[in-house]
């Protein structure tokens, strides 16, 4: 007998009451997956030895008062590549060497794009929140918390409100626990290099995220991330940040490098290559001292050439010889490897797709792009051995299947970068062409397009469209977005967000808006990470959401190929499209808190505000929330546009704020009310209106810096709304006893006209 499941009003058809419950249970909320950087921090702490003395520095900082007068919550760790910034912050996580606890953490990775976008960060962040702090955890699935839990469900959408609302809120409520925690994020400059896979999405970053809401931690947690120094970065963190300069040459950073050397050089196999050579361990790890530059990663790359024998060591001569610097161990290295030019063209392809790709390519993805046999591909892959990094275990690939990617970034930066005194290439005659590569990987993505495989390939499914031109990415991705094993292909992949932004990049079309709108309506569903069952959730939400339209055959080819997945699936479809949602609705934006304002500027953006304090600018296509405006006390009431763009707003602290939308600074604080702002309006001469809860009216210049406020009227109730007509000084207002008073304005004073009562003409 079987038995039925509903789902909002779609009926699912199971096997048993078993199956039952696995659909009803994966129904259900639940907290995103952290990102797992176990493996990465494996690999970054081999060998480690020595910084006693930062952690010590770190632990200082951390268990100080972090009272507003106090250190700041948040600290940033500058140090150029190579010093040991992962390596430090992977022995943090794993041994606590600072003495204090780490309830999450994050390490940005220029080969693992997932580890680049915030709103990724945001929900990993909180799902380690969620298993480190039950009160935390109890605080997001809380019954009235379902908006909280929206914003996780797609962070990408808003990653500052989301980190805002849904993180930090929420820990700054529950009881502080009995000492200070750490959060640490690694290598935010890598961060930097964050793509959205929409045009129209906003240039948010992990950095900017943090910048704008480190000040916001409670006083418990600490902040710890890493980067180099770049401008980039430095300028975002500047306030919100306390700034520790490693410098690679001082002799603490030195003496932790001839530690770490001298260690390995005691251990096999370099042990007995040293004995042989005549040489002892202490002076070998002194001559790296003096060669690196302070960069670990130069004595780590040396180290393991010569145990590899690409570095000869068979007396002091050779001990000598050793190159210096990153620069000159690259060019040494290739020297080596590939004495010619014949000997290089056989590699230069692949290193040039090495530099380019946006995440690890898999050897049948390499072997696919260059057109070699993998054969080929494997007879060439052992001459970078030491400079590729190999791994497996990715979920969208076979268990056996290695990917690859670049050992550390810096090689990239080398075979591609010039030199800035001299404008040369760094790299002499090893550099790379990018663009070459970047044809390359086109050309074989628009092949597997014509060929309809590109489904297939989970590298081509989560970043098709960085790899398209902008001429032709609106045609091909409108033609894939009609394809089910696409839907499916992109949603278990990349996500239900990154499959709704493509929408915003495919050529518009009334058939795909309404597909986009379905799959929208249905992402509380589609979204959840943990027991979904992505294909039978897929076609249930295609069948019972997308219409059936006579005139066009695009949606009834997809609404049948939902059917028929479900029909070998073993399931049954929806009986009808019974979830079909009215034509007026086209998205739905999680602000997250009570919107209490909306206006509409110039340019078609959206401005919001909420009783969270805050004003948020939405790009209305793309939904995405491009801007929070903070500086307000309490609830935004009002808004109104001003006509040179300038954007008005009142509130519950009895102030008008005014702003610049492109910049985000607020420029003015009108004060003058005794009650809140609950009401604004544009007159036609650009002067502005604000009605209050202190009864009045009141007449404010924008254009006159420091002009005081004209009490136009005052009503014996409320003011709750107004009206201007901007080719005349008229002003209708509405106040919370039911009445409209119209006011008309003359230059010299207003003029009080009898009020009307409200429904009267």
């Amino acid at each position: 007998m079987k038995k039925g499941v509903a789902l909002d009003s779609i009926e699912i058809v199971v096997a048993d009451a078993q199956q039952a419950a696995l659909v009803a249970r994966s129904l259900r909320w639940s907290w995103p997956q952290p990102l797992d950087f176990g493996p990465y921090r494996s690999f970054r702490r081999e060998g480690f030895v020595g910084r006693s003395w930062l952690f010590e520095e770190v632990r200082a900082w951390a268990m100080a008062d972090g009272a507003a007068a106090g250190p700041p919550r948040a600290q940033l760790i500058e140090a150029e590549y190579g010093v040991g910034k992962s390596a430090f912050l992977a022995e943090l996580v794993d041994t606590l060497a600072a003495g204090v606890p780490v309830v999450a953490q994050h390490f940005c990775q220029f080969d693992a794009i997932a580890t680049l976008a915030p709103g990724r960060f945001v929900s990993s962040i909180a799902a380690q929140l969620a298993a480190a702090l039950p009160a935390y955890r109890a605080a997001i699935e809380a019954e009235e918390a379902a908006g909280l839990r929206q914003l996780l469900e797609a962070p990408d959408n808003d990653p500052i409100g989301a980190f805002d609302q849904a993180v930090l809120a929420p820990l700054e409520a529950i009881p502080p626990p009995d000492g200070p925690l750490l959060l640490v994020v690694d290598a935010l400059d890598e961060a930097l290099e964050h793509r959205p896979s929409n045009d129209k999405a906003p240039q948010v970053t992990i950095v900017s995220l943090l910048g704008q809401r480190a000040q916001r931690f409670p006083r418990w947690l600490r902040l710890l991330a890493t980067a180099r120094p770049l401008p980039a970065v430095q300028q975002p963190l500047r306030q919100a940040f306390s700034l520790h300069s490693l410098n690679a040459e001082e002799a603490r950073n030195l003496a932790d490098i001839e530690a770490y050397a001298e260690a390995r050089c005691q251990r096999p196999p370099l042990a007995g290559l040293l004995t042989d050579a005549g040489l002892g361990a202490a002076e070998v790890a002194t001559r790296l001292r003096t060669l690196s530059g302070g960069k670990f990663l130069y004595a780590a790359f040396v180290l393991n050439d010569l145990v590899s024998g690409a570095l000869p060591l068979s007396d002091r001569r050779d001990l000598e010889a050793l190159p210096s610097g990153m620069d000159d161990f690259y060019l040494q290295a290739f020297e080596r490897r590939f004495p010619s030019e014949q000997a290089y063209d056989q590699v230069r392809e692949l290193l040039a797709l090495h530099c380019v790709q946006r995440d690890p390519l898999s050897r049948r993805e390499l072997a696919a792009i260059l057109n070699w046999s993998e054969a080929r591909l494997l007879s060439q892959q052992p001459q970078l051995h030491d400079l590729l990094r190999l791994r497996r275990n990715d979920p969208a690939y076979g268990p056996k299947e290695f990917l690859a990617s670049f050992n550390h970034p810096s090689l990239s930066r080398w075979l591609t970068a010039t030199d800035e005194h001299s404008g040369y290439p760094r790299a002499g005659r090893f550099s790379i062409d990018p663009e070459a590569a970047e044809a390359a990987i086109r050309r074989w993505a628009l092949a597997e397009l014509e060929a309809q495989r590109a489904h297939t390939w989970p590298y081509l499914v989560r970043h098709l469209a960085s790899h398209l031109t902008a001429e032709e990415r609106p045609a091909l991705l409108a033609r894939l977005l009609g394809q089910f094993a696409w839907l499916e292909a992109r949603l278990r992949l990349a996500g239900i967000n990154a499959l709704l932004g493509d929408f915003e990049l495919a050529a518009p079309a009334i058939w795909l808006g309404r597909l986009g709108r379905a799959l929208g309506q249905g992402a509380h569903v589609l979204g959840h990470s943990e027991g979904w069952r992505g294909q039978e959730q897929l076609a249930s939400q295609l069948l019972a959401r997308l219409a059936e339209e006579n005139d066009n055959p695009q949606p009834s080819s997809l609404r049948q190929e939902a059917a028929d997945w479900l029909q070998q699936a073993g399931g049954a479809p929806p009986r009808s499209a019974s979830l079909l949602a009215p034509e007026a609705l086209l998205r739905t934006l999680p602000v997250g808190s009570v919107v209490t304002a909306l206006v509409t500027l110039p340019d078609g953006r959206l401005a919001t505000g909420s009783s969270d304090n805050t004003i948020r600018l939405w790009d209305s296509a793309s939904g995405a929330c491009e801007r929070v405006f903070e500086g307000h006390q309490d609830s935004v009431n009002a808004l109104a546009v001003l006509g040179d763009g300038r954007l008005a707003s009142g509130s519950d602290d009895n102030t008008i704020r005014l702003w610049d939308p492109a910049s985000g600074a607020c420029e003015r604080v009108f004060e003058g009310h005794q009650g809140s702002v609950g009401a604004l309006a544009v007159l036609g001469d650009g002067r502005l209106a604000s009605g209050s809860g202190d009864n009045t009216i009141r007449l404010w210049d924008p254009a006159q810096p420091d002009g005081a406020p004209r009490v136009l009227f005052v009503a014996d109730a409320a003011i709750t709304a107004l009206v201007a007509h901007h080719t005349r000084l008229l002003l209708v207002a509405g106040d919370s006893s039911g009445r409209l008073h119209w006011l008309q304005l003359p230059p010299a004073r207003p003029v009080l006209n009898s009020p009307i009562e409200a429904g009267r003409r």
